[in-house]
């Protein structure tokens, strides 16, 4: 085998695949399961990537409810909050709503790239 460009690239010396009917045919069975190894993990890639957005558009709705709950407990006649209390929770309010900004920032930055990705191949059909 010689080495081209990084990629080793039998001779023809080192064929005996086409000599022998059996190593033809383990040669052509290790070639399916490569193929399926590789769709099968692009696959888990495409679900794992999934799986990421999906928890960061949760993190985002999860800090947005908890500075709207904030604000609105501010708001509540009910709450009899000291002013060093009420002024903390103001804080709290707009820093979760910054982290809710921020991710939702990521989570665009993270849709944008995965549609700039080429196109998966889908995998074959396994008998």
């Amino acid at each position: 085998a010689d080495l081209v460009g990084g990629v080793v690239v039998p001779t023809r010396s080192a064929q005996p695949a086409a000599a022998d009917p059996a190593l033809a045919a383990d040669a052509a069975g290790l070639s399916d399961r490569a193929g399926r190894l590789s769709a099968l993990l692009g696959e888990a890639y495409a679900r794992r990537a999934a799986l990421a957005r999906t928890s960061v558009r949760f993190g985002e709705t999860l800090a947005a409810t908890q500075a709207e709950r904030l604000r609105r407990r501010l708001e509540s006649d009910d709450a009899q909050l000291s002013v060093p209390a009420a002024r903390l929770a103001e804080v709290g309010a707009s820093q979760l709503e910054g982290v809710a900004k921020a991710i939702g920032a990521f989570e665009q930055q993270l849709r944008t790239t995965a549609k700039a990705l080429p196109p998966r191949a889908e995998p074959e059909e396994v008998a």
